[in-house]
């Protein structure tokens, strides 16, 4: 039997991209329907429906995709928060053109719809579209899916779509660019290989050219192109507006993300990430239905680019002095400021490109465009251990975020979809005199970004697998004291932030450095690093010497290690210095260190069992989820809760058997 060969596609016919925006259930996906039957022959359009809260980041990266939209308001209902954040969101991605559908005629009286398209037209002035001349064409699109009433169904349904042609100009292409497309959706096609669909932002693409693939913190990848299609017809080249799918060869799945850009390969770095830049735009107000309250440097919003999103930080700058911070600065909703950005992933960006903010379901900014990028780029970290919360990291007067000098031998990693990611870094500067002050200066729920090269990514988890190590996200392990007041959890988080904070600051020229809950040491004799205080603990004669540069922290280092029964004695302190000798029996040393294991691995377990009882009253008292959604969230936390348990086990099991043998 032939196979069957795909239809090429007719570019004699106009091409144009309409999008139905408006509120949850106002009918959009019912229109579309009934649209899409009544033009099942004729091929003229192809529809898009975006819209629910759900999906929020659908309804930007769809409507970036659009030439035009059809408002779908539901006279029931008339005008619904959603259909204004769709207003906004379609005015800031740059849909000039909009036609309303007042749905739902088969239910409503003519007074109604009256008021409906009154609210609607002022809505549309407050955003900045066309209040008088924007058609408005009223019907029922489930009569006209039903084929009932066909004055407000099939007729009103015609009316509709010849104003959409009349109305929505086709759109003038850039043709002469280079070709660029944000990358939609992905997926393999059995026998064909990965397929990037999305929307072709300009130029011109054919079949046997060479393209890249870059941007999200992924190196940039070359390949050719195999096949287009649009519409499951094919192409011999994509065109700017085309809505394409691209056959990619030697590509995996795996290795394509949304939100990256397929551009033809350029030498001028054109294409280059970036992931600092600064940018102007207006803060939305509270009656705007953006921010209620004022902001300083740190704000971490959300990000959009295209079909891309990221998290990014948010650093005001003094006037006129765009590298300078300005700490004392505070912006309040209502007005426009000039900041930096720093995104976690890096995307491909230019000059005067337009954005979306977002921040807890609401869009943040209006009328922002991006003035320039910035050309410094994070440091990389040095990963030097790995050991049971984590892998350590060490680094000395490292940038921090805020411009300080950042300690961060107490932030961890855990790896995330071939990413790293620092949990609980902190950035404030504080003095070692200052150290009662430690918690107030730390935000334990900070994460960022680690610029690591996928190979050091892959050889880092493969070192803590090997060891069974917990690669856990902290925050699941010690949370915040804001999101739970346990009392337990405090004194767990404090006794391990003295251990891993506060004795960083034990420094000597001589020092090895040995992390069991964050200790660094020193001790006569050989002088390298210490693979485990164990190897040490079994030699009497060598003797460990702690030194602090606060006097005041000696009895503290004394209580915290004759506590955990590590198998020292207290030989002789001075002002600065404490000296230690191991207990005679190996045996009494095995059982205390196979204690202090267990005693970690219960601790740990509990944090767990108390997080878990947390996540399930949290979802128990969260009314915007459905039932179905609540118990399919509580169902994946009853399975990730169990496997860190099961892996806590694990790890104390083989600690047991090390330290027995």
């Amino acid at each position: 039997m032939a196979e069957k060969v795909a239809q090429k596609f007719d570019r004699s016919k106009p091409h144009i991209s309409i999008g139905g925006i408006g509120h949850v259930d106002h009918g959009k996906t019912t229109l579309i329907a009934a649209i899409t039957k009544y033009l099942a022959e004729k091929g003229q359009a192809k529809f898009k429906d975006y819209g629910h809260a759900d999906y929020i980041k659908n309804m930007i990266t769809g409507a970036a995709q659009m030439d035009g939209a059809i408002v779908v308001v539901a006279a029931s209902d008339s005008v619904m928060d959603q259909t204004k954040e769709h207003l906004l969101l379609a005015k800031q991605v740059g849909i000039k053109y909009l036609v309303i559908f007042i749905n739902k005629a088969d239910v409503s009286d003519t007074e109604t719809m009256d008021l409906t398209e009154m609210d609607i037209r002022e809505n549309l002035a407050k955003h900045g579209f066309d209040k008088d001349n924007t058609p408005v064409i009223r019907g029922s699109a489930l009569c006209a899916l039903e084929g009932k009433k066909p004055e407000i169904g099939r007729e009103s349904l015609a009316k509709l779509l010849e104003v959409v042609d009349n109305y929505i100009p086709t759109p003038q292409r850039n043709l002469d660019a280079p070709f660029k497309m944000y990358i939609e959706d992905v997926f393999t096609i059995s026998g064909r290989g990965t397929v990037v669909t999305g929307k072709v932002e300009q130029g011109i693409l054919k079949k046997g050219e060479e393209v890249e693939i870059s941007g999200l913190g992924s190196a940039a990848i070359k390949t050719t192109v195999t096949g287009i299609e649009m519409y499951h017809k094919e192409l011999d080249e994509a065109r700017a507006g085309d809505d394409a799918g691209i056959n990619l060869r030697g590509v995996k799945r795996e290795n394509v993300k949304r939100g990256q850009l397929l551009s033809r390969p350029s030498k001028s770095g054109e294409n280059k990430p970036c992931n600092k830049f600064i940018a102007k735009a207006y803060i939305l107000s509270k009656e705007e239905r953006g921010r209620h309250t004022s902001f300083q440097s740190g704000y971490c919003p959300q990000f959009y680019f295209g079909t891309a999103d990221t998290t990014g930080r948010i650093t005001l700058v003094k006037e006129n002095e765009e590298n300078t911070e300005d700490k004392d600065k505070v912006v309040e909703p209502g007005s426009t400021v000039t900041f930096r950005v720093e995104l976690i992933k890096p995307v491909v960006i230019k000059e005067k490109q337009d954005f979306i903010i977002r921040e807890g379901g609401n869009t943040v900014t209006m009328e922002k465009k991006l003035i320039s990028q910035a050309k410094k780029n994070l440091r990389d970290y040095k990963i030097i251990e790995s050991f049971i919360a984590g892998i350590v990291l060490t680094g000395n007067e490292i940038k921090s975020l805020r411009n300080y000098q950042s300690s961060i031998n107490e932030a961890y990693v855990f790896p995330q979809q071939q990413e790293l990611y620092i949990i609980n870094m902190h950035v404030a500067a504080y003095k070692y005199s200052h150290a009662v002050n430690l918690a107030q200066n730390h935000d334990t729920r900070r994460r960022r970004k680690l610029l690591l090269k996928k190979k050091e990514i892959n050889k880092i988890i493969g070192q803590a697998k090997a060891k069974s190590y917990v690669i856990i996200p902290l925050k699941l392990f010690f949370n915040d004291r804001e999101a739970i007041k346990r009392k337990k959890i405090e004194q767990l988080e404090k006794r391990l932030q003295i251990f891993t904070s506060e004795l960083e600051k034990i420094r000597s020229n001589r020092i090895s450095l040995e992390l069991i809950g964050g200790l660094m040491v020193e001790y006569q004799g050989e002088k390298k690093m210490i693979k485990s205080l164990a190897s040490l603990r079994v030699s009497p004669s060598h003797e460990l010497i702690v030194r602090a540069f606060d006097s005041k922290l000696v009895p503290l280092i004394s209580k915290v290690i004759l506590n955990n029964q590590l198998g020292y004695k207290v030989e002789r302190s001075t002002k600065e210095e404490i000296y230690f000798t191991l207990l005679p029996t190996t045996a009494e040393i095995r059982e205390g260190l196979i204690r202090n294991v267990k005693m970690i691995t219960e601790e740990g377990k509990k944090s767990f069992r108390l997080i878990h009882q947390d996540i399930k009253k949290s979802l128990k008292e969260d009314k915007g989820l459905s039932q179905d959604q609540k118990r399919s969230y509580e169902k994946q936390s009853d399975k990730l809760i169990k496997d860190y348990q099961d892996r806590l086990v694990l790890a104390e099991e083989k600690k047991i058997r090390e330290l027995n043998s």
